[in-house]
């Protein structure tokens, strides 16, 4: 095995190297001890804390994903790269950024939508829009500055979130009513996710059990020997993304 040298002079493995790089090296000893004997991916706090955030916020990002849950961008790709290969969570590139999903979770075509839930001006330009509606570009750009403002609202457009009304020679922004009909559509896919996500978590090892199903979402507790957690799926998701501005 070839060796390397730390900052402090001490000889490491390029085995241990390469794991600190991924984040291993940062998991207390209590997690490594359980990683290697694990047979639930999902069990695992850090990795059912993404799941969950993905839940919430489907299509985040690496970075988004880190910083929300204050562990370092390699921790949180070495947890993702895991839950990947266990069919729990999907991904796929949008513009420059790869972006995350719980497996089935999201329609293709709403993927660059639910992506831009996630970035900072797009949801600026929709609190604006939910306390103000009907402002113009030049209104927004006031409020906001000049930034990237202009594509931001032409891919807001694009992906179905803004519509508009012109009035003379202003454009005067909305956001789309046609999100609440996308949820309704949804409302189908979700009792096809939740039947292919009890599979998937029954293949990891554990023993799922729906708690509760309401009307927009459902609680699911999952059980590895003694230790039980609950996983909640919102079955309206752009609703609930509105709701969280």
């Amino acid at each position: 095995m070839v060796d390397n040298k730390s900052d402090d002079g001490k000889r490491t493995s390029l085995g241990t190297a390469l794991r600190r790089a991924v984040g291993y090296e940062e998991l207390t000893d209590d997690e490594k001890r359980r990683e290697r004997g694990r047979t639930s991916i999902l069990m695992n706090g850090s990795r059912q804390n993404i799941f969950q955030l993905l839940c919430d916020r489907p299509c985040a990002h690496l970075r988004l994903i880190a910083r929300t849950l204050k562990i370092s961008a390699p921790t949180a790709e070495w947890h993702l790269r895991k839950l990947v290969k266990a069919g729990l969570v999907g991904r796929q590139m949008v513009g420059k950024k790869k972006v995350y999903y719980p497996t089935d979770f999201v329609a293709q075509d709403d993927i660059k939508a639910f992506s831009m839930f996630n970035e900072e001006l797009p949801r600026k330009v929709l609190q604006e829009l939910t306390s103000t509606p009907g402002l113009s570009q030049k209104d927004l750009r006031e409020k906001l500055g000049k930034g990237a403002l202009s594509r931001c609202l032409c891919d807001m457009r694009a992906c179905g979130i803004l519509d508009t009304i012109t009035s003379g020679r202003f454009v005067h922004y909305y956001i789309d009513k046609g999100l609440i009909a996308r949820d309704r559509d949804y409302a189908g896919r979700m009792r096809q996710f939740r039947k292919e996500t009890l599979k998937r978590f029954a293949k990891d090892g554990l023993s799922p059990k729906i708690i509760r199903a309401r009307e927009n979402r459902i609680e699911i507790e999952v059980m590895s020997g003694p230790k039980k957690n609950l996983i909640i799926v919102h079955t309206r998701p752009f609703s609930f993304l509105l709701a969280g501005l």
